[in-house]
This record gives structure tokens, C-alpha cells and sequence, in this order.
């Protein structure tokens, strides 16, 4: 269910999203009242978030699944017959907190795979010629960003199996 602990995890993503939708409607339409523009904005992230949200599962196995089975069989071969969750008390704190660390760092792969897509797009079918060189450092921008994030995220699932040590 969203709530706000939802919408705080997927923040960096979800605010991300919002500046890029509000300040492409300011491009495309610069005679829509500024207030109406970001709130189109905000409800792009908070729907972009709610969707992530209800396919989190498919949404992180899809980015790292080869990184996600290889923690899990590292996981299992150290904790044997265990649960690797409910038969350890002292690790449930650290990897919910892991746990909302690849969950923001999905919102924002996530997000930047959207703006690097489609802000070049915009770029080639905008009239002015200075947006697409604005564009195309948007995407740019945004590659590198998703890069950072799935890398983060290998990190901590890499991480995660380490705990069992």
C-alpha cells in the first residue's frame, strides 16, 4: 500500500520524475499558469511511485535478478536450513534498511531511464534549436545517475549476503 513511508523511500526517484515533468510542461506549454504545471508534476511522481510500489518486486529483479541469486545461494549456503529473514533476528534491521536503500535506488534507475529516453526525443521535435543541446545533457545526466544507482544497488544486495559472515 502507498503511504508516505513509501513515498519518503522513493523520494530522490519520485522528485526526479516531477522536476523533469514540470519543467518539460513549461516547454511545451509556457502559457499553462505555472501552479497547474507542477501539480501535473507531482502527480506524474506520485503515480510513477504507486507503480513502482505495486511491481517493486518485478521492477529490482528485472535490473539486478543475476546479482539478486547469487547473494540469495551465498546467503543459503551460510544460514543452511534457516530463513534467512525470520531466523535472524539480529540481521532484520539491516536489511530492512537495505531494503529501502534498493528501493529508492530503483526509483531513481528507474526515472532516469525515463528522462534519458524521451528528453532527447523532445529535443528533435521542439521548434527551438538550444533545446536540444538542454536535452541532451538531461539525458546525459540522467544515464549517469541510473548508472549510479544500479551500481549502489549491486553494492548493497552484494552487501547484504555479507552479513551472514
Amino acid at each position: 500500500m502507498l503511504s508516505i513511508d513509501t513515498v519518503s523511500k522513493g523520494a530522490p526517484g519520485g522528485s526526479l520524475l516531477a522536476i523533469y515533468a514540470a519543467g518539460t510542461g513549461y516547454v511545451w506549454f509556457p502559457t499553462t499558469k505555472l501552479e497547474h504545471i507542477i501539480t501535473v508534476g507531482v502527480v506524474i511522481a506520485f503515480f510513477y511511485l504507486l507503480l513502482l510500489e505495486l511491481a517493486s518486486d518485478v521492477a529490482i529483479a528485472f535490473i539486478a535478478l543475476p546479482v539478486i541469486f547469487t547473494a540469495k545461494r551465498e546467503i543459503d549456503e551460510k544460514t543452511g536450513s534457516e530463513h534467512f529473514y525470520f531466523g535472524h533476528e539480529d540481521k532484520k534491521g539491516n536489511l530492512d534498511d537495505y531494503d529501502e536503500k534498493v528501493f529508492r535506488y530503483t526509483t531513481v534507475f528507474y526515472a532516469g531511464v525515463i528522462v534519458a529516453l524521451t528528453a532527447p526525443v523532445q529535443g528533435f521535435l521542439h521548434p527551438e534549436s538550444e533545446l536540444l543541446f538542454i536535452s541532451l545533457s538531461t539525458a546525459s545526466v540522467a544515464v549517469v545517475l541510473s548508472y549510479l544507482s544500479f551500481t549502489n544497488m549491486k553494492s548493497i544486495i552484494d552487501t547484504s549476503a555479507r552479513l551472514y559472515e
